[in-house]
């Protein structure tokens, strides 16, 4: 009976210790538990959102007081970037000087009619993954936390995705008659290259880095639709009139290859089998079937082929344009009237 009541008391002291550390420093006992789940926050209602957003505050307030009296070990600290980056997401205004809360949309995966989301979740079959993610929408790089900013280092980021389920945006206001429309097409396929991201992330979770660069950004803008090299003109009214105005939305050279290699991929398997061939490297978090397919053994052998087969499809249109315009110049020369044919007259 002694030594039973010498084994609970010990139980008892290991509690109360645990329980202490706990309150001292809250994130010890929590660190080891999927970095509170703040990767990959699966949240399906407002309250849930207001709830972990409230056991993050306190944590950093903790943080801040254990900080003071020592440094945090690193595992502490990416706790607290992470606890940091999603009260920027979720939280409300953002009391730093010259720094914007930004415009906050909640996106359900499950119920977004966003055409590559449906894409991934219908006609893929790729499982969608519950909760909400959080975009933030921001005038400019200027005004953005700087939880956010070292995201958008390149002059001509329009927006990322950060982690899972975390992204930011930069609206462009039009600078001139007519561009509003075009616009808002150019930031429905921004929005929609940014769920890609989300939703495969949200699905690979920390496998995420499993699958190469090229892939996910491939996916992202080969689905979207997002911009190559495209330039739109359009016939806009302005005060003086009506003219024409070109609008330039053009991606970056890497991302332009991101997108030459889903199109080779699809004209050499076809979309059934190109979507088949996305489902099974996110399943088994490998691009080697998808490489398979078209029998190269790397995603440089890929690039290669694929930059080979656009230089033969310029080449096959720049013939076809050709061919029309002899064609078009003949029909046109045969149109003219002919001048009569000089006879001589007979002697």
């Amino acid at each position: 009976m002694k030594r039973r009541s010498l084994v609970v008391s010990r139980q008892c002291s290991v509690l109360f210790v645990f329980g202490l550390m706990v309150q001292v420093c809250p994130l010890l006992g929590l660190a080891a538990i999927d970095d509170l789940g703040l990767e990959n926050p699966v949240l399906t209602s407002q309250q849930e959102i207001d709830q972990k957003l409230k056991a993050c505050e306190d944590l950093l307030m903790s943080l801040a007081q254990q900080a003071q009296q020592e440094t945090l070990p690193s595992h502490l600290q990416r706790l607290r970037a992470l606890a940091r980056l999603y009260v920027v997401f979720a939280g409300s205004d953002d009391k730093t000087p010259g720094v914007e809360s930004g415009r906050l949309e909640l996106v359900d995966l499950a119920q977004t009619t966003d055409p590559a989301v449906m894409k991934l979740r219908d006609q893929m079959r790729i499982p969608c993954s519950a909760g909400f993610v959080f975009l933030r929408y921001y005038s400019s790089r200027h005004v953005m936390p700087l939880e956010i900013l070292p995201a958008f280092h390149r002059e001509n980021t329009r927006a990322v995705t950060i982690l899972s389920r975390y992204i930011a945006i930069i609206e462009k206001k039009a600078s001139e008659p007519g561009q509003e429309r075009f616009l808002e097409q150019s930031q429905a396929r921004i929005v929609s290259h940014e769920l890609v991201h989300a939703y495969i992330n949200s699905v690979l979770g920390r496998d995420r880095d499993r699958l190469p660069l090229w892939f996910h950004e491939a996916c992202a803008t080969y689905l979207s639709g997002s911009p190559g090299g495209e330039r739109v003109s359009e016939l806009v009214q302005t005060p003086a009139g009506f003219k024409h105005v070109l609008f330039q939305d053009k991606a970056p050279r890497d991302y332009q290859q991101y997108k030459l290699l889903f199109e080779y991929l699809r004209a050499k398997l076809g979309r059934k089998k190109l979507y088949a061939q996305i489902r099974t490297a996110i399943h088994t978090r490998s691009v080697q079937p998808l490489l398979s397919c078209v029998q190269v053994n790397s995603s440089q052998e890929l690039v290669i082929r694929a930059q080979a087969w656009q230089r033969r499809r310029n080449l096959a249109k720049y013939g076809i344009a050709v061919v029309l315009v002899i064609g078009l110049l003949g029909g046109i020369w045969r149109m003219l009237p002919q001048q009569p044919k000089h006879v001589e007259p007979e002697v």
